[in-house]
Formats: structure tokens, C-alpha cells, sequence
């Protein structure tokens, strides 16, 4: 009895601490590989988003390998999911994912869950960089993408 009661109180800290490492509910537990982890971890550290070239010279930065890294290993799902993050940049790349892979559903719903979001962040996109709001940035983005492709959501 003593052991069970060790085994299942040990397997709610871990779980407890997998959502607190997510920054989700725990009733929205998501299951990512250890690569998965350390990319969402490292970006959010980072703290910031970098388009693929930054800068005069054109360089592609550490943190826009991490997202690129993490976007071909995930699926819209798992991106989902990180469009709930409590970072900033990871919630702005799982949202730029989405819209590379045209979901526009998706994309919209990513934006609803954060249209309210006015956690700011730096990005740079080649040699142009500011601070932007999640939800502001998310808007305007997702704007700008159904535009682009002529579409129209009803």
C-alpha cells in the first residue's frame, strides 16, 4: 500500500513538473521528444525572433535554426500546442509555422487564443528590427499572409 501510494505521488510530481516545464494546464498535457524540448527551451531562453537572414550580412542566427529545426521535426499539432506557450517567441514561431504551411484554420485559431497577448518581444527580419505585441504581430501577420494568397476567411 505505502509503495503505491510513493509510486502515484511520484508520478504526479513528474507530470506536475513536464506541464510547469511546458507552461500549459495540465489538462492540456502535450508529449514532446527530448529534441522537441531542448529547441522550445532554448528558443525561449533566447527570447527573441529572427527571421532566416538577419542583419548587412545576410547571416542565418542561432535562433532561427532552432525554430527551423523544431518546425521540421513538429506537426501542426505539436505547433498548436506551442501557440499556448508562455514564451513569447516560441508562441510567435509555432504561429509563423502555421503560416508557412498555410493552415489558415489553424493560423486563425493560434490568433484567437492570443489576440489579447500584449507580452512584447524583439524581432529582426533581415535588417529591420522592433518590438512588437504577440497578439498584435499575430494579427497583422496572419493579415497580411491571407492577403498575399487571396483568401478570404467567412
Amino acid at each position: 500500500m505505502t509503495c503505491k501510494l510513493i509510486l502515484l505521488t511520484l508520478v504526479l510530481i513528474i507530470f506536475g513538473n513536464i506541464d510547469k516545464a511546458n507552461g500549459q494546464k495540465s489538462s492540456q498535457l502535450h508529449y514532446f521528444t527530448a529534441i522537441q524540448d531542448t529547441l522550445v527551451s532554448q528558443i525561449a531562453r533566447d527570447g527573441t525572433v529572427k527571421g532566416q537572414h538577419v542583419s548587412r550580412a545576410a547571416y542565418t542566427s542561432e535562433q532561427y535554426i532552432r525554430f527551423d529545426s523544431l518546425r521540421r521535426i513538429s506537426s501542426v499539432e505539436d505547433m498548436m500546442f506551442l501557440a499556448n506557450h508562455k514564451s513569447a517567441a516560441v508562441k510567435v514561431y509555432a504561429f509563423i509555422s502555421l503560416l508557412d504551411s498555410k493552415d489558415w484554420e489553424k493560423a486563425l485559431q493560434a490568433l484567437q487564443l492570443n489576440y489579447k497577448d500584449r507580452t512584447a518581444f524583439y524581432h529582426l527580419f533581415g535588417c529591420i528590427g522592433g518590438i512588437h505585441t504577440v497578439g498584435y504581430f499575430m494579427g497583422i501577420n496572419l493579415k497580411i499572409s491571407l492577403k498575399n494568397n487571396d483568401i478570404t476567411l467567412d
